[in-house]
């Protein structure tokens, strides 16, 4: 079988895969990093035996399950709950009573979270659950909404079931798993109380049509994550996709990027970071 390593494929030809996936999918990752999707598209082009693009696309169009395989490998992520444990824990300490303790002085507190690429969920149960935590530990009642959205069906499907192995939970406290998951069979599921916060959605973070998820209604978020989700993108889409984060956020509101995302352009001035040691920012 040749390696992915020797597969013939040009900066159009790489288009012309995406314009095929736009057309069955309704995806549109043309703004996506090209190191990024010569990799995955090289992957599968090994695994199919085809030696060049056109090769490709003709295995494409001729075995629908390949435009599957190929919207899996460019959309999924890896994700485990807690992951950035250092970020979390900051989050738990500082943002959460933050948020909390300002939206109690409003007429009707409500928590409104985003998870942005949530992939299988594991991000937005984390923030859940250390809410609830803070919630009950201080006595306090609020409504808390978080909407997860993913343009992966397959992960959000996971993700509503809410069904996880260890290794989803290598980062997390034994006390955490004791009092927010049930076990069975290899498998931990997260409990009802948590899995009721969270609105499971597909959302493109570049559909002009829409800057929050329709079920959100208005956007109008306390905090957001979009962690891991920029890097695969160009400038240009990366400012699209800031437009959207910033619209959504409200007065004051958080923002978590990944490790190494930082906001761009015009939006450098329009964030401040919060901490020097995380990736977390405060809108201006």
């Amino acid at each position: 079988m040749p390696t992915s390593s020797s597969k013939d494929i040009t900066n159009k030809g790489i288009h012309e895969i995406l314009n095929l996936l736009f057309l069955s999918k309704k995806l549109n990752l043309n703004g996506s990093n090209l190191d990024f999707l010569h990799r995955r598209i090289s992957r599968r082009m090994g695994i199919t035996q085809t030696e060049n693009h056109q090769e490709y696309l003709e295995y494409l169009q001729n075995n629908p399950n390949e435009i599957d395989n190929l919207q899996d490998v460019l959309t999924i992520n890896v994700s485990h709950f807690f992951r950035n444990s250092f970020t979390f824990e900051y989050l738990n300490k500082i943002i959460i009573p933050k948020i909390i303790n300002a939206k109690l002085k409003t007429p009707k507190p409500v928590f409104r979270i985003w998870s942005a690429g949530c992939s299988t969920g594991e991000e937005a149960y984390s923030t859940g659950i250390l809410i609830d935590e803070y919630l009950r530990k201080t006595g306090l009642k609020m409504d808390v909404n978080i909407f997860a959205t993913d343009i992966h069906q397959k992960s959000l499907e996971n993700a509503k079931k809410g069904e996880y192995t260890t290794e989803s939970l290598k980062e997390t406290k034994l006390e955490i798993i004791t009092n927010y998951f049930s076990y069975d069979k290899g498998k931990y599921t997260i409990l009802p109380q948590i899995k009721k916060m969270v609105h499971f959605s597909t959302f493109d973070l570049l559909n002009n049509q829409q800057y929050a998820p329709e079920e959100s209604i208005y956007g109008d978020f306390d905090l957001i994550f979009c962690r891991n989700v920029l890097i695969y993108f160009n400038k240009e889409y990366q400012e699209i996709i800031f437009n959207k984060l910033y619209k959504s956020l409200n007065t004051s509101g958080f923002l978590i990027l990944g490790e190494v995302e930082e906001p761009t352009g015009i939006y450098k001035k329009k964030f401040h970071k919060e901490s020097m040691l995380f990736k977390i920012y405060q809108k201006s």
